[in-house]
């Protein structure tokens, strides 16, 4: 089919969203998770699961077998591969035993990447993260290194050796790659910013109805809500989202008398976020990294004002790609300025609600999924 394509791993919501406005454009559009994909970030049920391996006796050959049959069948179905935090669009063998051999043939020689471009089939890169965008070298250059430096990943998963793999094998078999964030990258030779967050703009709304199970108890502080997905990501003393400072902040201004309450969420189903967000009345994101993240996108759909660190560059190199803006409504701090920022939103109401509509605004125009579906869909047929 000429309009058919396959989301690899979705990305949260987002991949949900994008899938059923292309349907609703006449695309065959599926999503196929992996088998040990996390369930808490798996937005709906309705996607094709990778089986679960049989890697001893009679049932490693029929699973082999199985995922043959699936290689030929997406082949056959699908023209366009938009894959989320992998270069690969489906491996053939998956065996535990030969992880190491696997690990080295995925990376090398990619026969699966070969075949897809062999048959003209379009492969679209997605960046789950910094070090899919650019090396760790060229990284810890950026801001001082302060990223790197409240980063506890070990070496096993990001260094410049595997990294540079997978940019080789992005190079080499796909089409573009999705910018994550506007950071320029001398790796990713084909590296492009669209309007790449498909929301529902209507079910993360303002007016959000609070199903009863998800009600807070009602209060009189303001809820300062900082979200954390923390596992393998933090240690006791640092996190890439500097969340010590957002509490120190807030407990602060606790001290001092204001009526604020530090409002942590960790660990909720992708489906059920939108809920507790939607109960908070300042969200803040991350202090470190540089540019928004989840939280930040959601919570200004929600009309919420939000406060996130924003490097001046990469302003710089959004502003270039859309032009149609010239400012952004993000309350902008960072470790340092957290304290004074929080209280002033703590202490004027006015100032709350006008961010908060800027939000909206902004979401409606930057995050809409119906709108940015259109465009996604065109620049695939341009390709």
């Amino acid at each position: 089919m000429k309009k058919s394509i396959l989301l690899v791993n979705p990305n949260y919501h987002y991949s949900f969203t994008l899938r059923d406005e292309l349907r609703k454009l006449g695309w065959k559009a599926d999503i196929y998770v992996y088998a040990g994909y996390p369930r808490q970030l798996l937005f709906k049920d309705d996607v094709f699961y990778e089986k679960g391996a049989k890697s001893t006796g009679y049932f490693r050959h029929l699973h082999y077998l199985w995922r043959f049959y699936f290689f030929i069948k997406i082949i056959i179905t699908y023209k366009y591969f938009y894959v989320y935090g992998d270069a690969e669009v489906f491996t053939l063998i998956r065996n535990s035993k030969y992880k190491l051999i696997n690990k080295i043939i995925a990376k090398i020689i990619s026969p699966e990447l070969h075949i897809l471009k062999s048959l003209g089939k379009k492969i679209i890169f997605f960046p789950n993260g910094c070090h899919q965008e650019v090396l760790k070298s060229d990284f810890q250059k950026f801001d001082g290194g302060q990223l790197c430096g409240n980063c506890i990943l070990p070496s096993a998963a990001c260094n410049d050796i595997d990294n540079q793999l997978l940019f080789d094998k992005v190079n080499k078999f796909h089409d573009f790659v999705v910018a994550n964030t506007p950071m320029n990258s001398t790796r990713l030779n084909a590296k492009i910013q669209i309007k790449d967050r498909f929301m529902d703009i209507e079910a993360y709304s303002p007016n959000l109805i609070i199903p009863n199970q998800f009600l807070l108890p009602k209060t009189n502080s303001l809820r300062i809500l900082h979200s954390f997905v923390d596992e393998g990501r933090a240690s006791n003393s640092k996190n890439v989202k500097g969340s010590q400072h957002v509490f120190n902040a807030v407990s602060r201004l606790k001290k001092e008398g204001y009526l604020v309450e530090y409002y942590y969420l960790n660990k909720i189903h992708s489906r059920d976020m939108k809920y507790y967000q939607a109960q908070c009345d300042i969200a803040v994101d991350q202090l470190i990294y540089g540019w928004w993240g989840s939280t930040s996108i959601e919570c200004m759909a929600l009309g919420k004002p939000v406060v996130c660190y924003l490097n001046s560059e990469l302003k710089n190199e959004f502003f270039k790609s859309f032009t149609e803006y010239e400012s952004l409504p993000i309350i902008e701090a960072d470790i340092n300025t957290i304290y004074y920022v929080l209280k002033k939103l703590a202490s004027d109401a006015d100032y709350r609600k006008t961010a908060g509509e800027e939000s909206r605004r902004f979401s409606e125009k930057h995050f809409d999924g119906r709108l940015n579906s259109k465009l996604f869909s065109d620049l695939l047929i341009s390709l």
